[in-house]
C-alpha cells in the first residue's frame, strides 16, 4: 500500500507545473524523487515498500530514507510488554496491557531478532517456544519470520538514521520460570557469528543505551547516524530532531547535534498510585545545578518542582508523589540540552491489575 501511494504521489508531483519550475533551481535539473521520513515501525514498512513492494523502480526513484528510532532488529521491550504489561511507550494499566498485547501482531513483530536471551555462558535468539513461555502467541511469533528473512541484508537508499541515545533501555533478558528479567546491556558477535567473549570465556556485555524503547544498535543499521538524547516518541516531535529532518528534506548534510550538549537520560515508572512515593532518575550527570525537573498534571491543575539529589550511581534522583489519578508529564530541562519528557499514569491498585 505504501509503495502504491508513494508512486501515485510522485507521479502527481512530476506532472505538476511547479515541478518544472523547481527543476530549474537545480544544477542537474533532475526530476523530483521521493524522500521517506519514518518513525519507529514506519521504517520497517518503508523498507518493505522499497524491497518487497510491487514497484521495482521505487528504489531508483527514492532520494533518501530517514528512519527515526526504527527497531530494525527488534526491541527487548516488546518481550517485557508481553510478559508483564510494563514498558509501553504510553503508560497503561499493566494487567490490561498484558492481556491485550498477547493478541497484537504488532507487538510480536517487535520482538528482538538478535542474540538477547542470556543463559549464562550462552546467549541466543528467542524462538517461538520462548515467546509462548513469556506470554505471547506462537503463531503470531512465527508469522513475521519470513518477512524479516526477506528484508535481511537489503540496503536502504541514502539511509541516514536518527537514533535515540543516553536513555536507559532494555537490551537483553533472561527467562526465569516464565518471568522476563531485563538487562541494560547487549551482546555482540564477531563477523563469523561467534559471540564475543572475555578472557574467561564469559559473554562480553556492552551497555549501549538507546531511546528507552529501542536500543542504539537495533536502530542503527549503519554507522551513519544522527544521535540525540531523546526518548522514542520524542524522536518524531522534538525540535532538534526536526532540524535533522528538515536538512535531510532539503538535501543538506546534517552533521548531527552539538557535541557540547549534555546527554541526559530520564527514567520514571510508567504506573504509580496517588499519595505514594516514587522515584525519578536523571542519568548522564551527578550535578543538579542548572537542571530543572517538573511534575505536572495534563490539565495543568497540579505542577510541582522535583528536588534532584546525587545518588550512588553517578545519577540524580528525586522522590515525589502525585495527589490524584491521571496522567502526569515529568520534564527535565538543562541549560544546554533538549528537554526530556515522559508520562506517568497514576491510578488505583485495582487499575494496575
Amino acid at each position: 500500500m505504501l509503495a502504491d501511494a508513494a508512486r501515485e504521489h510522485l507521479e502527481q508531483w512530476r506532472r505538476h507545473p511547479a515541478h518544472t519550475a523547481a527543476r530549474k533551481h537545480r544544477v542537474d535539473e533532475c526530476e523530483g524523487r521521493l524522500v521517506f521520513i519514518a518513525h519507529s515501525m514506519g521504517g520497517l514498512i518503508t523498507q518493505a515498500a522499497l524491497d518487497l513492494g510491487p514497484d521495482r523502480d521505487l528504489q531508483a526513484d527514492t532520494r533518501g530514507v530517514m528512519p527515526l528510532g526504527t527497531p530494525f532488529h527488534g526491541a527487548v521491550m516488546a518481550a517485557s510488554i508481553l510478559n508483564t504489561g510494563q514498558g509501553a511507550p504510553l503508560p497503561l494499566p499493566h494487567g490490561k496491557l498484558k492481556t491485550l498485547a498477547s493478541t497484537m501482531p504488532g507487538v510480536h513483530d517487535l520482538l528482538p531478532r538478535f542474540p538477547c536471551l542470556d543463559e549464562g555462558l550462552t546467549v541466543r535468539r528467542l524462538d517461538p517456544t520462548d515467546v509462548v513461555a513469556l506470554g505471547g502467541d506462537k503463531d503470531l511469533a512465527v508469522q513475521p519470520q519470513a518477512f524479516y528473512d526477506k528484508l535481511r541484508g537489503q540496503a536502504l537508499p541514502r539511509h541516514r538514521a536518527v537514533v535515540g541515545v543516553s536513555q536507559r533501555t532494555l537490551q537483553s533478558m533472561s527467562l526465569q520460570d516464565g518471568v522476563v528479567v531485563g538487562f541494560e546491556h547487549t551482546f555482540r558477535e564477531h563477523n563469523d557469528g561467534e559471540l564475543m567473549r572475555d578472557a574467561e570465556g564469559a559473554p562480553r556485555r556492552f551497555p549501549v543505551a538507546g531511546d528507552g524503547t529501542v536500543h542504539k544498535e537495533s536502530a542503527a543499521r549503519t554507522r551513519t547516524v544522527i544521535p540525540y538524547s531523546l526518548q522514542h516518541g520524542a524522536l518524531a516531535t522534538d525540535d532538534a530532531a526536526m532540524e535533522a529532518v528538515t536538512a535531510f528534506l532539503e538535501g543538506d548534510e546534517h552533521l548531527g547535534p552539538d557535541q557540547a550538549t549534555s546527554g541526559l537520560g530520564l527514567t520514571v515508572p510508567d504506573f504509580v498510585t496517588p499519595n505514594t512515593n516514587w522515584e525519578i532518575q536523571v542519568t548522564g550527570t551527578d550535578a543538579p545545578a542548572g537542571i530543572v525537573c517538573t511534575v505536572e498534571s495534563t490539565d495543568h491543575h497540579y505542577s510541582r518542582p522535583a528536588r534532584l539529589y546525587a545518588d550512588d550511581d553517578d545519577a540524580l534522583t528525586a522522590r515525589v508523589q502525585v495527589p490524584d489519578i491521571g496522567l502526569y508529564p515529568v520534564t527535565v530541562q538543562a541549560d544546554v540540552s533538549t528537554p526530556l519528557t515522559q508520562l506517568v499514569l497514576a491510578g488505583t491498585d485495582h487499575d494496575a491489575d
